[in-house]
């Protein structure tokens, strides 16, 4: 009778001493202009992190998952430190609120604090034509 090696999941090994998870999530400040160019800058750089780390022949499949892992949380992480600042503080709790007219809630937290800022302020622009209209 042959004896068969026990074999090893790295992958498995990394999620059980959290090193590692299934899915990243990340998420960005998108509420004003300045954002944008910051964000894309942000995401750009982590694709080119991403292919270097894919292209690498001298690591495993399972550190080249856990270093994309680790990037993606970096640029989490600077993305959420983009200026201008979230204005509803660090814990963003939600503020649900039934707002003009609607048969559902929405979530009016920092509201105020974007009202207030002149920067976001512009021109009401009414297009020169009428829907159904020649």
């Amino acid at each position: 009778m042959s004896r068969r090696r026990k074999q090893v999941n790295p992958t498995v090994t990394a999620m059980r001493q959290g090193g590692m998870t299934m899915t990243v999530r990340m998420t960005m400040q998108m509420w004003h202009q300045d954002h944008i160019a910051k964000n894309a800058e942000h995401l750009e750089r982590l694709a080119g992190e991403l292919r270097r780390i894919d292209q690498s022949n001298s690591m495993r499949g399972v550190d080249k998952a856990i270093l994309a892992q680790r990037a993606a949380r970096n640029t989490h992480w600077d993305m959420q430190h983009v200026l201008p600042a979230d204005p509803r503080g660090q814990f963003k709790g939600q503020r649900m609120e039934y707002v003009g007219g609607r048969t559902y809630a929405v979530d009016t937290n920092g509201h105020d604090e974007l009202l207030a800022r002149e920067d976001l302020d512009e021109p009401v622009v009414r297009p020169d034509y009428q829907f159904g209209r020649d």
